[in-house]
């Protein structure tokens, strides 16, 4: 699936993490990475469980 991600939607969402204490990683422009199962556990509580 091909999303059209500026670079302020970006932003909006690594500073959502920052905020909510979760660790993340941005190997390339494009992609986000949260790894980390103790930065994983948060993203459930704010976002839901992973389906």
């Amino acid at each position: 699936m091909h999303l059209a991600l500026s670079a302020d939607t970006i932003r909006l969402f690594t500073t959502s993490l920052d905020q909510t204490g979760v660790e993340w990683r941005q190997p390339d422009p494009r992609d986000i990475s949260v790894a980390k199962k103790a930065s994983v556990a948060p993203m459930g509580l704010h976002m839901g469980p992973k389906c």
